[in-house]
Order: C-alpha cells, then structure tokens, then sequence
C-alpha cells in the first residue's frame, strides 16, 4: 500500500504545516502580527472552475492570501505563467486596489532588453499594503493586488511578434486589469472607501482605470 506523501509530511500539506510550526518555533520574540504575516498562505481560486463559485469575498479567510487566475483571454507575456491577481481579505466595505509596476515595452528592442516584467511575480506586502503596521491606516481594508506582467501599462490588450522566430506575444494588461476590476465590482456593492494606488507602470494603470 502506498504510503499518503502528506501524513509522512512530505507533500504539500505536510510541508506547509512543518514551515508553520518552525514560524512558531524558531520566533518566539516576533510580534503576533509579523508571526501572522508569515503564516498567510497563499491559496489559488480560479474564476473559471465551478467548483471555486467565483471566488467570492465571502467565503476567504483573512489568515491567508488568495491568488485568483482569472483565465480567459487574460496573459502575460511570458506565456508559460498563467496571470492571476492578489487578493488580502478585510473589511467588506473598504478596498485597496493597488497596481503593480513593472516597466513597459513597446516595440521588439525594449521586450528584449528585459525593460519590462514578463511574468507574474508577487511582491512584498508592505508600505500600505503591510496590514500588520498597526500605524498603516488601511491595514484592515480588503487589499487586491494587480500584478502586471504585460509590459503595456495595464492597458493593452493586443498581440506582437517579438518572440523567438516572430512568435506572436500576448499584450494583455486590459484583460488582466480588467478581470482584477470587474471580481472587485462584483464582490463590493456598497463601499465607503476606495483607495487606488500605484508605482512606476502602476502609477499610469490607476490613470486608465480610476
């Protein structure tokens, strides 16, 4: 009979809770908010998949971080990694929609110059976005992260042949933006504050969308 890789703590779930307990372990002088911060796990939910529902605010524990793949005709660049946005669960009524910078190209040269982020790479929660800072003012608000892997802005949504041998790619920051947009629309009805943020290409991002 084989043996279930999670009860002998090597697979997944097994690993996760090892991490878990060396958190607790190994910092016993951190603050409970860092412990917690270190704790968030992230957790996928496809817009796509019957079975996440949607992947509504209602059902997400604020313990853990959501990344939500919107599918679709949303892409990155590099189209081995599929797109998806953060979402930090907290207040129901206050949001903190924050776009990800990341450089831009807009011609074959800059894409391969490296003058913008082909693939979704999370950053870190911090500045307004640290909801352990008992002095940020949004550390209780629903936090939804845009990531931008598009090299467009958050804005375009067309295709060029930049890749290997003319290899069409994918411009997508408007689909991307757009499914982060329209899961917020759908899941805050009535809201007493919106805050929208962002840096370098997400400075430009919060222009189009605002």
């Amino acid at each position: 009979e084989a043996a279930d890789p999670d009860a002998a703590g090597f697979g997944t779930a097994g690993v996760i809770a090892k991490l878990l307990r060396g958190i607790e372990e190994w910092l016993p002088h951190t603050s409970p908010e860092d412990v917690q911060l270190l704790k968030s796990v992230g957790v996928d939910c496809h817009l796509t998949k019957a079975e996440d529902g949607g992947c509504p605010l209602t059902d997400m524990n604020t313990a853990n971080i959501y990344h939500i793949y919107p599918g679709g005709q949303s892409s990155c660049l590099d189209k081995s990694t599929p797109y998806f946005f953060e979402v930090r669960p907290g207040d129901a009524d206050k949001l903190l929609l924050s776009f990800q910078g990341g450089g831009a190209c807009w011609d074959r040269l800059t894409y391969h110059l490296g003058l913008c982020i082909t693939s979704t790479t999370p950053d870190k929660w911090e500045g307004l976005l640290n909801y352990t800072d008992m002095e940020n003012p949004y550390r209780s608000y629903t936090m939804v992260k845009v990531l931008y892997c598009s090299g467009d802005m958050h804005a375009g949504d067309t295709e060029q042949p930049w890749g290997k041998s003319g290899e069409m790619l994918q411009l997508r920051g408007y689909r991307n933006a757009g499914a982060a947009v329209s899961w917020a629309l759908a899941n805050f009805p009535h809201l007493t504050d919106l805050t929208l943020i962002g840096q370098s290409a997400g400075s430009l991002g919060v222009q189009w969308w605002a």
